[in-house]
């Protein structure tokens, strides 16, 4: 997929820490992280422990789950691609977009 002719998304955990975790899932525009489109507030399944299956992930750093999950629900689009946080930030670098 050529990632510079698809909508790009970026997947950030904000939160991860004992009984709390919080991601979501942005829109990049121009380099930049938009709006959220997606929140990632799993259960926990005991203390520490999340269950991220109902967002089609095997854990909390499947993006490649996450992404698929989104598509099915159409939340993104089916060319797009989802990305984690430091994968976005080496292909902004190489980009040349760095702030």
């Amino acid at each position: 997929m050529d990632k510079l002719n698809s909508r790009l998304y970026v997947y950030s955990i904000n939160l991860d820490t004992k009984g709390t975790f919080y991601a979501d899932v942005c829109l990049v525009d121009d380099f930049k992280l938009g709006e959220d489109v997606f929140n990632i507030v799993p259960f926990e399944k005991s203390e520490g422990v999340f269950c991220f299956e109902s967002y089609g992930m095997k854990n909390k750093n499947d993006v490649e789950g996450l992404e698929k999950f989104l598509k099915k629900i159409e939340v993104v689009e089916s060319e797009a691609k989802v990305m984690d946080a430091i994968e976005f930030n080496k292909f902004k670098s190489l980009m040349g977009k760095a702030k």
